[in-house]
């Protein structure tokens, strides 16, 4: 459930976007809900929240609908052009969702260790994908962004997802994972290779997950991936304690 929704987003990476210029504001938004429960999202270093309603407008539109988008964090040089007005290019952000099936139940400590340990078996063999459910889903947002980009010509198509490694921590579980994203625009071809680290865990009785991406382009985005997550996850227990 974590696998489709996480590769959904990852095509507008491969994209510079530009909103209008207007004030926007830093970190807005600490606090999100989930049915009855107030989840408090850390802020981290080098890495800001944003509340931009383009910007989130598109992340809503590119998320599984299975999910629910609960925030948004990008790069902090990309906020400080986002303000400026200038184009960003998302080389690197995250996403906070959780799954809306399970919104209104409470998930235990036992029950989250029990998620946990199916995900890391089912991980640590494979990763299977409906790859027709798949193509369909991002012809759609193609089609989305060609709409809000005025080019009909975009198509995009997510390559084989390869797990480079899981990591468990004390209340989350990550994988870490590279694909590669194919962008066809005006009868040019990109191929573009990315990161991304798919975060699954649990605050005050409620499934969280976390989503980071990166462009590929040395170990060490994987290693911004991973240290991300970790990051985040510390941070989301200490302050929803």
């Amino acid at each position: 459930m974590t696998i489709f929704s996480q590769i959904l987003f990852v095509v507008s990476l491969c994209l510079s976007l530009v909103f209008p210029t207007t004030s926007y504001a830093q970190d807005p938004i600490n606090q999100v809900a989930i049915a009855d429960k107030k989840i408090t999202l850390p802020k981290l270093n080098g890495i800001v929240q944003v509340d931009v309603p383009p910007l989130l407008d598109m992340a809503k539109n590119m998320t599984y609908r299975a999910n629910r988008l609960l925030g948004m964090y990008i790069d902090e040089e990309q906020y400080k052009a986002l303000v400026s007005g200038n184009a960003i290019d998302l080389r690197r952000y995250a996403l906070v969702q959780t799954l809306r099936s399970m919104e209104q139940d409470e998930l235990t400590a036992d029950g989250f260790m029990q998620i946990r340990t199916k995900m890391k078996e089912q991980y640590s063999k494979s990763i299977k994908i409906n790859q027709t459910l798949l193509d369909q889903e991002t012809k759609r947002i193609s089609q989305k962004i060609g709409e809000q980009m005025d080019d009909k010509t975009l198509e995009m198509k997510v390559g084989e997802i390869r797990v480079d490694q899981i990591i468990e921590l004390k209340n989350a579980i990550v994988v870490l994972a590279k694909t590669v994203v194919q962008v066809q625009s005006e009868g040019k071809i990109q191929h573009i290779p990315m990161q991304i680290g798919m975060g699954t865990g649990r605050a005050n009785g409620k499934l969280v997950y976390f989503y980071s991406y990166s462009r590929f382009e040395s170990e060490d985005d994987q290693i911004w991936v991973r240290s991300l997550n970790e990051q985040w996850f510390a941070g989301l227990e200490a302050v929803n304690k």
